[in-house]
């Protein structure tokens, strides 16, 4: 039983697999383009952390453990970020 209505954020290939992640780099998904907004929005709050992590020195052990979840969330956001186009580009 296909559901068509799934066809607006997500999509299929010849065989009828579902596919999250447009083979093109010149077109996307509904679904990818949501996905790829939260991955970026997430990046953007571990480097606003890393930010907010300076404004606290005088209490060390907080702006460490501010700054390595600022850490986290940059690095984890740009890997992922390439992680989707390297399945976009190469397949």
């Amino acid at each position: 039983m296909r559901h068509d209505y799934l066809d607006l954020a997500m999509g299929s290939d010849a065989q009828g697999n579902v596919l999250w992640l447009y083979p093109s780099t010149h077109d996307a998904f509904i679904i990818e383009s949501i996905v790829a907004g939260i991955i970026i929005y997430l990046t953007g709050a571990g480097f606003f952390l890393i930010y907010n992590s300076t404004r606290h020195a005088f209490n060390y052990t907080y702006a460490v453990k501010v700054l390595v979840i600022g850490l986290f969330l940059a690095i984890m956001g740009f890997v992922l970020l390439q992680y989707m186009m390297d399945i976009k580009i190469n397949g």
